[in-house]
């Protein structure tokens, strides 16, 4: 590889490397979330009085609003009473979906009552608990999107033009060691084919545009 292809590559490379980063950290965010969701499967479920519970907005410039449910609650585990303000798995405001206003509305009923709600407890950790532990399938499609069409583009271009070097090194490198014989110029010509070479530039621009 030519000093001036490599220079051209790492200046591609550094060009897709935040898009391969941001792929790379929501998938890193969905396999999170379904580990969560699967370990808190073994927590136990007991009863929870609700002290409060609060849905906080949030408006940006943009017009758009978020929103967080916030709580507290007591439960007793084994004897002993805890206090716990982890409401579910996905800490931060969002308007992905209307989860925290329809959990918002479950819950608020329970403050100021006497009747119960439910909280699962980690039995190795008492300490930790949660009100809903169940995964949120509009945010792992949230998450898939940005892995796919960011991580697709990072990874796929850069890895398409890595393929795409290779077999053009190597053919020039098959031009020079057989120069009288053009059929062994490619290694489909010396099998007695013949392969489009335009499929994987074509598969490159689909991305790019995709991408774009």
């Amino acid at each position: 590889m030519s000093v001036r292809s490599g220079g051209q590559l790492g200046c591609i490379g550094l060009f897709l490397l935040p898009f391969a980063a941001v792929g790379t950290f929501m998938f890193y965010l969905i396999l999170s979330d379904l580990f969560g969701f699967i370990k808190m499967q073994s927590w136990e479920e007991v009863p929870a009085r609700i002290v409060t519970a609060n849905l906080e907005s949030h408006s940006d410039s943009d017009g758009g609003t978020t929103y967080k449910t916030t709580a507290q609650y007591e439960y007793v585990y084994q004897d002993k009473r805890y206090t716990s303000t982890r409401v579910s798995r996905y800490s931060g405001a969002d308007n992905i979906g209307s989860f925290q206003r329809d959990i918002y509305n479950e819950i608020s009923p329970y403050q100021y009552s006497e009747k119960v709600f439910h909280c699962y407890v980690n039995p190795s950790a008492p300490q930790e608990s949660i009100l809903y532990r169940k995964a949120r399938m509009g945010m792992v499609m949230f998450y898939s999107l940005f892995a796919l069409c960011f991580g697709g583009a990072g990874y796929g271009i850069f890895g398409g033009m890595l393929v795409s070097k290779f077999y053009s090194l190597r053919s020039s490198s098959l031009t020079k060691l057989y120069p009288a014989q053009p059929w062994m110029h490619r290694s489909d010509w010396s099998r007695g084919e013949a392969r489009n070479p335009a499929g994987l530039i074509m598969i490159i621009s689909i991305w790019s545009a995709i991408f774009i």
